[in-house]
């Protein structure tokens, strides 16, 4: 039997109403937002800006190489940067929820130098309360 709870869980936002998943990506120990990064967060900004119901979560994400203890921060780092950025551009935190996740939640697994890229992002659900 399916829980209320499970169905508004923000660490499976695709089961909430209207769910869509926008990713960033990040250089290598990096969490500087790229012009890429930019331009699709501005995105998410003006959907925002377009329909008061939408709120977004932010999802910090590290590729697999280093320790758990450094990527946990990093990964907090670049859930927080998309965070400032879109609350600097109008968004209120209160529409925002920010999580890191580190290396826990790999999108690819087994990455090799080739795809280790896709690891290292910011997933942002947008999804109606």
């Amino acid at each position: 039997e399916v829980q209320d709870e499970e169905e508004s869980d923000p660490d499976d936002p695709m089961h909430l109403n209207k769910a869509v998943k926008h990713t960033v990506y990040f250089y290598y120990d990096q969490y500087a937002l790229t012009s890429n990064g930019f331009a699709t967060i501005d995105q998410i900004i003006q959907k925002l800006k377009d329909n008061p119901k939408l709120f977004v979560h932010l999802k910090g994400h590290t590729d697999q190489s280093g320790s758990e203890q450094y990527n946990a921060p990093l990964s907090k780092k670049r859930s927080q940067m998309v965070f400032d950025y879109m609350n600097s551009r109008g968004v209120s935190a209160e529409r925002m929820i920010l999580s890191s996740y580190g290396k826990k939640k790999p999108a690819v697994q087994n990455e090799d130098p080739n795809t280790a890229w896709m690891n290292r992002r910011c997933e942002m659900v947008l999804f109606e309360k």
